[in-house]
């Protein structure tokens, strides 16, 4: 009797289908308390026994290792790994500042300075603070080339509309002076970023 694909083929089909849906923003999420993380361990083990034929009660441990497979616990923290030594190397990335040059006690306080903003206003300093907004990104959405600011003929990025470029320097004194991404997060109130963004009128398009 025919027992459908090989154990590699399964394996294969589960790592491409399933497992890369779970790992999707673990960098993100892989956060979240260990408890609600857990809920995804079912999915993980049950596409395990699928490949490999086993039994409901077959060890967890037993499945790792006779699937060549690591819990979703290493999983994410070697995804994590990864994302943070090819950060480490793009050094224009906004995230860069944040996670390597700010001290771990200022997180909190620049997640204080956005509370009581409201939603929009979170929403929008979160994906400045990322560096990605639908202005800036929405070329790949559309399959168009990477826009460019027609003023100096640069890239259309995050940091280029908040501090590089010159078009924009007068409006942006009325707002701010700092010079860098880190010192605008960290010291610099977010309506006074958001006014800049109205005023450019590209908030809306954030």
């Amino acid at each position: 009797m025919d027992w459908g694909a090989d154990r590699a083929t399964l394996l294969r089909l589960y790592r491409t289908l399933v497992r890369s849906k779970l790992d999707y923003g673990s960098v993100i999420y892989g956060s979240a308390k260990k408890h609600v993380l857990r809920a995804l361990d079912p999915i993980h083990h049950q596409g395990l026994r699928n490949a490999l034929g086993a039994f409901r009660t077959t060890p967890i441990k037993s499945l790792y290792a006779k699937a060549g497979q690591p819990s979703l616990e290493y999983q994410h923290m070697k995804l994590a790994f990864n994302y943070v030594l090819k950060l480490k190397s793009l050094s224009r990335n906004p995230c860069h500042e944040v996670v390597f040059e700010a001290p771990l006690s200022d997180f909190s306080a620049v997640t204080k300075r956005c509370e009581g903003a409201g939603r929009k206003r979170e929403t929008a300093m979160c994906r400045l603070r990322v560096g990605h907004m639908w202005l800036t990104q929405s070329y790949l959405l559309k399959n168009e080339q990477q826009p460019f600011c027609y003023a100096c003929d640069s890239l259309y990025t995050v940091r280029h509309i908040l501090i590089e470029c010159p078009d924009f320097q007068d409006t942006r004194r009325i707002y701010f002076s700092v010079t860098d991404l880190y010192r605008l997060f960290r010291e610099v109130s977010p309506f006074r970023i958001v006014g800049y963004l109205k005023d450019l009128g590209v908030y809306g398009k954030i």
